[in-house]
């Protein structure tokens, strides 16, 4: 008796032929299956390049209808970023949030929260009078957040900004963004 594997070679049916022939089998049925799937598998990767490269238009298409207002619109809470960059000195003030883009912002900023930073430790961040004494250590002169988010520091902070409408950015891809409210605070 001679038998065929996937090779191509001819296989006794003593000693290991049997086996080998088993596992051509086995794998004639996976490259089977693997070329029925191929097509759909393709399908869905060229689908989510096809996604990228649509969202990609349609960014640049807004840049290109309104440049000047394009990254107001993109950027999360770009409107108190603006107003930072504006009113406040990079040379002297350092600015501390909750919030962990502030990207476009040219002043130094440091995001509180703990794994994005070392320089204050999570157990400042709980307690009000940690916290205000960790942020004047550091050197922070403002706060940058939502109203509530400083509460406990209400009799060492002095309100210079707030935005009822703070843009969260293109959030929402066909539809305008989200918006919430958001304070600067200067650090007496």
């Amino acid at each position: 008796m001679v038998l065929y594997g996937l090779s191509g070679r001819t296989h006794a049916a003593s000693g290991h032929g049997p086996l080998e022939c088993t596992r051509g089998r086995r794998a004639h049925t996976l490259l089977a299956t693997l070329q029925i799937v191929r097509y759909p598998i393709g399908m869905v990767v060229a689908l989510s390049a096809g996604v990228v490269i649509a969202v990609g238009f349609i960014r640049a298409e807004r840049y290109l209808i309104d440049p000047a207002s394009f990254l107001e619109r993109e950027t999360m809470h770009y409107a108190d970023i603006d107003w930072m960059n504006k009113h406040l000195d990079p040379s002297r003030h350092r600015v501390a949030t909750w919030f962990k883009t502030c990207g476009y912002l040219e002043i130094p900023w440091m995001t509180l929260l703990p794994n994005y930073q070392a320089e204050i430790r999570p157990e400042e961040t709980g307690d009000p009078q940690r916290l205000y004494a960790a942020l004047k250590r550091q050197g922070f002169t403002h706060l940058f957040g939502r109203p509530d988010d400083f509460a406990g520091l209400d009799d060492a902070q002095i309100l210079v900004y707030s935005n009822p409408a703070s843009r969260l950015g293109s959030t929402r891809f066909f539809r305008e963004p989200s918006t919430e409210a958001t304070a600067i605070f200067a650090i007496k």
